[in-house]
């Protein structure tokens, strides 16, 4: 299951991010931003019983983007329902949480009045920035206004624990290659709370392949987002077979079409898990067979994570038996990892900040091959370069772990719709510190390589590295192989700020 330190973290109180929203919201008025009109869609036919889906579009997308989506959304479910479309029209195309619920209402209200349709048979769905706002809408009107469900394209509920006490189905659609904080590594701990609580029919996290961010708004390239690798004829026909498919009674229905995306959805999530139990401790201790090498058939290694702040204790070493016990200590460094794209901000739209979840190094104290030789009354020298072994490794285990799609991919001279191949992975030597405390791993992502720098203490009684993490080379082999092949953003960043107040 999903680490709950993980989860812990996604269950951090909204209510301090949308406060910072609604203050940075006074100063996004300087980015200028068209007017858009609400929107009304009737279905192409009133047959069948009446039903709503209120849209709330992605933060300075026209909401008009969406128009091509959304009747053919009406016309995949028109058998069943005769499905009318209000889209959100938000002040300066900024959906924000809590903020925009006026105009969220307004369109409801809209769409209710011409269609009669009952509160449960209203669907609230919205992209990106807008998908935050209509899951804010969805929580506080589910059960009253909204009573059929709700649908986050390129978005997330505000914690997994609030996914599985939504009062309503609520589905969040993932693109495979989307760039921004709906990535993969991101939505993993939701996708197995689902799992974990035999909740999927219920509250689906399901990864659409080959699309991007961009694809919920096809015609709009999204600033900071991977192209796609799918054609939009084809991206639209997965988003709009999987929301319907959602709709017509949640996923009971269309099992052959579930079975298919939860397939592709487990492939991709069940690497990432794996990747973040190494983050606590696992790979610490696979690493300490490496620093002791012919003396570890004789070493049983575990590794405590230490997450206090300036707290990193010694590892320990004891002999038991006829080896030796050690607890190495462990500690991940964590940090937004905005990308200097994203970091820019972008004239458009750009995607919401990365804020990566898998750990940017993990410092690990371990006893020294002298030492445990020592231990067996015996002698070892340690050898120099070992932390560059473990990377290696780590690297390796990536590559074996993700499915054969995501390494064709990587492997493709055209890895998605105009993109460069990726790039590839470079170890560089060990650098030599005196004190691992305090130690960052040299991460140096550019157009041409990913370069990997290990700082490495070694003493009489240590032996400690800072490693890569193998669930931030998933990050890499999934999205940041390809960094140099996003959309460029301009100047304004406008929905970056807004994001920035949301993010989780």
């Amino acid at each position: 299951s999903a680490p709950a330190s993980l989860l812990g973290a996604q269950a951090f109180s909204v209510s301090i991010s949308v406060q910072l929203a609604m203050v940075r919201l006074a100063t996004l008025s300087v980015f200028a931003a068209a007017a858009d009109d609400q929107i009304l869609l009737p279905p192409p036919g009133t047959s069948a019983p009446a039903s709503l889906l209120v849209f709330v579009p992605g933060g300075n997308v026209p909401n008009t983007q969406y128009v091509p989506l959304l009747k053919a959304l009406q016309a995949e479910v028109q058998q069943s329902t005769s499905l009318y479309v209000s889209v959100a029209a938000c002040l300066k195309r900024l959906c924000i949480p809590f903020v925009s619920n006026l105009p969220i209402g307004s369109a409801l209200d809209a769409g209710v009045k011409a269609s009669q349709a009952p509160a449960e048979r209203v669907w609230v769905a919205g992209h990106s920035l807008g998908g935050v706002a209509a899951d804010t809408y969805c929580q506080g009107n589910a059960g009253g206004k909204v009573g059929a469900g709700c649908m986050l394209f390129g978005a997330y509920v505000s914690s997994a624990d609030k996914m599985l006490s939504y009062k309503v189905p609520v589905m969040q659609l993932l693109a495979e290659l989307d760039f921004g904080s709906a990535r993969l590594t991101k939505m993993q701990p939701y996708y197995q709370a689902a799992v974990d609580a035999q909740s999927l029919d219920r509250t689906p996290v399901v990864v659409l392949p080959d699309l991007d961010h961009s694809d919920f708004c096809e015609g709009f390239k999204v600033p900071g987002d991977l192209p796609s690798a799918a054609k939009p004829e084809v991206a639209q026909s997965a988003i709009v077979t999987a929301a319907a498919a959602f709709m017509r009674n949640s996923t009971s229905g269309d099992q052959q079409f579930w079975a298919q995306t939860f397939q592709l959805t487990e492939s991709l999530m069940k690497p990432i898990a794996e990747g973040f139990a190494y983050e606590q401790g696992e790979w610490c201790a696979e690493a300490v067979t490496t620093v002791v090498e012919e003396l570890a058939p004789k070493v049983h290694a575990t590794a405590k994570l230490s997450s206090t702040p300036f707290i990193f204790p010694s590892p320990t070493a004891e002999a038991g038996g006829p080896g030796v016990n050690v607890v190495a200590t462990t500690k991940n460094s964590y940090d937004s990892s905005l990308t200097a794209a994203s970091d820019v901000g972008g004239a458009g739209a750009p995607v919401p900040p990365v804020g990566r979840k898998t750990a940017k190094s993990i410092a690990c104290r371990m006893p020294s091959k002298a030492a445990v030789a020592k231990l067996l009354q015996g002698q070892g020298a340690d050898t120099a370069g070992v932390c560059e072994k473990v990377n290696q490794a780590a690297w390796a285990w990536a590559q074996q772990a993700v499915p054969q799609r995501t390494l064709t991919r990587y492997h493709s001279s055209t890895p998605c719709n105009g993109c460069s191949k990726g790039v590839p992975v470079v170890f560089a030597e060990d650098a030599s510190t005196s004190k691992i405390t305090g130690a960052t791993l040299g991460y140096n992502l550019t157009a041409s390589a990913l370069t990997v720098t290990s700082q490495e203490q070694v003493d009489n009684d240590e032996h400690s590295c800072t490693l890569l993490s193998p669930a931030r080379l998933l990050d890499f082999l999934f999205y940041d192989a390809f960094e140099a092949s996003i959309y460029p953003t301009g100047a304004s960043g406008a929905e970056h700020e807004a994001w920035e107040g949301v993010l989780i």
